[in-house]
């Protein structure tokens, strides 16, 4: 008997959390109705089986359901169909699986679930993308200042920040020059830099006026006063640095592009105690976090249901309705480890405490009251880890130059897609895509003139191209397109106008303008493999530039 489990891929994954760890239960449940079929159970676990299946899949519907209205989704009722006609045919699975069909139950519910994560679940993931850059605040703090009386120090700083940042970094020598800069342009600062100890005034008067003018604070200072330090830790600085040797400027500007990502993270506090909640809330954001507040585990799940792009949890564990264990026990059930970190806290039950929120699924654990310091530390670990992983990720899937898909991950998709094509559901059109004459860019203008032209060739393809349409640069100058659900008749006409898109482009180097044209190869008919539609693009490809380059050819 083959082995007829369906396996989850990175290729499905929509890009919505609790969605993904959704699909991947659904997948994990699948195949233990089909395990209990191949092993010969007999019909009562087979029957037990696909009763856990059918009961998550109304919990996930209903979970999905939920968040397609509270996020406006304008295809909700349509979506919502599709989940209503899934749920019918649960029916035909009951009686495949009395029969005892294994593979004709594994290829239904391959069907079943791939089917609608490729085309329902993922037009919604885009919808919630494009949600959210919409839903962005304006960046306000574009700058960052440092306040050093020793200019060599401030012009070390002022570079070593700004090409880690990108960010315009400014410089004051006197607490005079700073109160100006802070009450003139305040609000343009993301953070201050500060050695405390200035000539024109007490000792960490300039943290405090950074504190009146709201600038989150980072002191960086050749004297350690443990006294001082405290004051100013109590005052709010985020952290105290000591530039007592030159790792010490690696560390610093560890902490400022910390603080430069939270602009672009969300956080959730989840205490019952209005005190502790404002106070932690109160160090996220100066720690720049957009910050969202919860008083209890239910009312948490909500604000993750509404906000799906959270990225950490700062939760308590007494609290009404719902205690912190149960809901990290909760939001694991649909954000993994890699997408969402939670971090536990309690004022009580010692190290036992700790290993519970832990084997619930918590990232970290904190015992109350902590130092501010430790804290931020904590933070920024668990956030770190976090965009490690997510850059893995991209890494492994992502050209490097041009930002485009790369050849390995255009593959894991189109395996899926094509798999989906052959059971009827969509229809599947393939292109390859080669820039003309590119060695001969390459050779008399060198190879950073081919980067530019590979550069804007993957610009125009975004642009014209809809996101359901996978794009990915698979060698050199050639680039490959999976199109779903092209009508016969408009596969010319698409092709046709990324075609005449590239050759408007002209690319300028050194003074030298380059012109950019291509050619592309399409294969529109059924085909045994991805790899057979892909040689027949490649024909066409063939043929279109010994053709005479710069047109569309499809076969």
């Amino acid at each position: 008997m083959p082995d007829v489990r369906i396996r989850w891929s990175e290729a499905l994954a929509v890009g919505a959390a609790a969605l993904d760890t959704d699909h991947q239960h659904l997948f994990a449940l699948t195949n233990d109705v089909l395990a209990a079929m191949l092993d010969g159970r007999g019909p009562n676990v087979v029957k037990a089986a696909l009763r856990d299946l059918e009961a998550y899949t109304r919990q996930h519907f209903s979970r999905e359901e939920a968040l397609l209205d509270e996020t406006g989704y304008p295809e909700a009722e349509a979506h919502k169909a599709s989940h209503a006609h899934l749920l019918a045919q649960l029916e035909k699975i009951r009686a495949m699986a009395g029969e005892g069909q294994p593979e004709r139950v594994a290829r239904f519910l391959q069907s079943w679930i791939l089917d609608h994560i490729l085309v329902a679940d993922m037009d919604y993931a885009r919808f919630l993308r494009k949600r959210a850059r919409s839903e962005a605040p304006a960046e306000v703090a574009q700058k960052i200042l440092v306040v050093e009386s020793s200019r060599f120090f401030a012009a070390v700083l002022q570079e070593e920040i700004q090409a880690a940042t990108g960010l315009t970094v400014e410089t004051c020598g006197t607490f005079a020059e700073a109160r100006l800069a802070l009450r003139s342009h305040g609000r343009e600062y993301l953070v201050a830099v500060l050695n405390v100890i200035l000539p024109d005034a007490a000792d960490g008067a300039v943290a405090s006026l950074c504190r009146e003018t709201g600038v989150p604070t980072v002191v960086f200072s050749g004297t350690y006063s443990e006294d001082l330090r405290e004051r100013l830790t109590a005052e709010g600085v985020i952290d105290y640095i000591v530039k007592d040797t030159p790792a010490s400027i690696g560390q610093l500007v560890s902490v400022i592009r910390r603080l430069v990502r939270n602009r672009h993270a969300k956080a959730l506090v989840v205490d019952d105690s209005v005190t502790s909640r404002s106070y932690i809330g109160d160090l996220l954001r100066q720690y720049n976090f957009r910050v969202l507040l919860a008083t209890n585990g239910q009312e948490a799940l909500e604000q993750l249901a509404e906000h799906p792009d959270v990225s950490l949890v700062i939760s308590d564990f007494h609290m009404p309705r719902m205690d912190g264990i149960e809901m990290v026990k909760r939001m694991r059930a649909t954000h993994s480890k890699e997408r969402l970190c939670i971090i536990g806290l309690s004022s009580g039950g010692g190290t036992a405490m700790s290993a519970r929120f832990l084997k619930a699924g918590a990232n970290d654990f904190l015992p109350k009251p902590f130092l501010r310091e430790e804290f931020y530390c904590r933070v920024a670990q668990n956030m770190e880890l976090l965009e490690l992983i997510t850059s893995l990720r991209e890494v492994s899937t992502t050209d490097y130059l041009t930002g485009l898909y790369n050849r390995r991950h255009f593959y894991d998709v189109g395996e899926t897609l094509f798999a989906s094509m052959q059971r009827g559901t969509i229809a599947l059109t393939a292109a390859i895509l080669d820039i003309d004459h590119f060695k001969r860019i390459n050779d008399t203008l060198g190879h950073d003139a081919g980067d530019h032209v590979l550069k804007a060739v993957a610009r125009n393809l975004r642009a014209i191209t809809r996101e359901a349409e996978i794009i990915a640069r698979i060698g050199g100058e050639e680039f490959a397109v999976l199109a779903i659900n092209l009508a016969p008749e408009g596969v010319y006409g698409f092709f046709e106008r990324l075609r005449a898109a590239i050759s408007g482009i002209e690319v300028t180097i050194d003074g030298k303008t380059v012109p950019v044209t291509a050619s592309i190869g399409v294969s529109t008919g059924t085909a045994g493999s991805l790899d057979a539609m892909m040689s027949k693009a490649d024909e066409m490809l063939y043929l279109a530039k010994r053709s005479g380059r710069n047109r569309v050819e499809v076969g």
